[in-house]
Formats: structure tokens, sequence, C-alpha cells
């Protein structure tokens, strides 16, 4: 797999998402075993530097960071991520761990593939993340390889509040699929994830 990691501007890959184009989206850090902070002569912003097993060391600047207060479900460890860009497939995004750096998810935006798919969710679940305004909603759905074939957990997407940088994977109420398989994938799509 070649893969291109980038630091990326939360706004833009908003933007992009929102567009449809891709989406990316790494959280992870409670341990900070082979994650350093550092300031760079270059331009005084804060940086964490980790060295990840799928990606190798990446440079994450601190305003990339995202928080998950209650981590994700089946990683309760890992409240701090990042989203990554795949460079073979714009479809892709990766959230990587800071606190598991062997620990990196592939995400889509699920109204890429789904453009009516919708998020019904109480104002109390929504209520750790802060969200004021249906606009600062950013949705992912994790992506997984189940028989040979690649689905997407619709059930439990991860919402994200891209002004405060904060996130949660919440069950959705309703009927929707943890499984839920692509239609017509690209193979390029299947290789990235």
């Amino acid at each position: 797999m070649n893969l291109r990691v980038v630091t990326v501007d939360i706004k833009e890959v908003t933007r992009k998402l929102l567009c449809g184009l891709w989406i990316l989206i790494c959280p992870q850090t409670s341990r900070f075993t082979s994650v350093q902070w550092s300031v760079p002569e270059r331009d005084k912003r804060f940086v964490v530097n980790i060295d990840t097993t799928r990606f190798g060391a990446v440079e994450i600047e601190k305003e990339d960071i995202l928080q998950f207060e209650a981590g994700l479900i089946g990683f309760c460890d890992s409240k701090d991520w990042v989203i990554l860009a795949d460079a073979e497939n714009p479809a892709v995004a990766w959230i990587q761990s800071l606190q598991d750096c062997s620990l990196a998810l592939a995400v889509v935006s699920p109204r890429r593939f789904i453009p009516n798919y919708q998020v019904r969710l109480t104002v109390s679940e929504l209520s750790p993340i802060h969200l004021t305004d249906v606009d600062q909603a950013f949705v992912l759905c994790v992506v997984s390889r189940n028989d040979n074939r690649l689905t997407m957990n619709l059930r439990a997407p991860v919402i994200i509040n891209l002004d405060q940088k904060i996130g949660a994977q919440i069950m959705t109420s309703d009927d929707q699929p943890l499984q839920y398989p692509f239609a017509n994938l690209s193979s390029n799509l299947r290789q990235s994830a």
C-alpha cells in the first residue's frame, strides 16, 4: 500500500468532506509513549511527532488533534486522534490514534456513497461534543473488511464538532446497519481500505 501522510487543516478537510470529495479522521492519545511535543524553530507552532506502524513517522500540528472524551467504541483508551489523507484514494481517510501508534481506522463520508444518509440523535447524545449548529457536525463512518468485502458502520458514526475539535462515536437509535456493504466500489478503494 502506497500512502502519503499529510497534516491537514481541519477546516479544509471539512470543506472537502462536505463536498463529498474525501473524508479523513484519526483520533487517539492517552499514553504518550511514542509521542513527542516540540516547537519547531521554523514557525513556533506546537507539533506532535508520532511513529506509526501504518504511515511511519508523522508530524502533527497540535491544532489538528481531535479530542474524543470517551474514545471510540472498542478503543476507549484512545482519546486523541488526527485525520490523515490516503495518497491513493481521495474517498478514504484514516483516523490515527495518538495513544496507540499501531491503531489507524479507515473512514469515509457516508453521504459520498449514500446521499440520503441521515443520523438521528438526541440532544443529550450530542451534548458531549457541544454542537450548537448542525453545520458544525462532521460525520464519518468506519470502514471494515468482512468476508472479503468492505462494509461501513452506519449504526455508529463518528460525529465531530469541527469548531471545537471534539468528537464522539455514537450509536444511533434508528435501524441503521452495522455492516453496510459498498455496492459498486472501485478496485482502488478496495485496495486502500
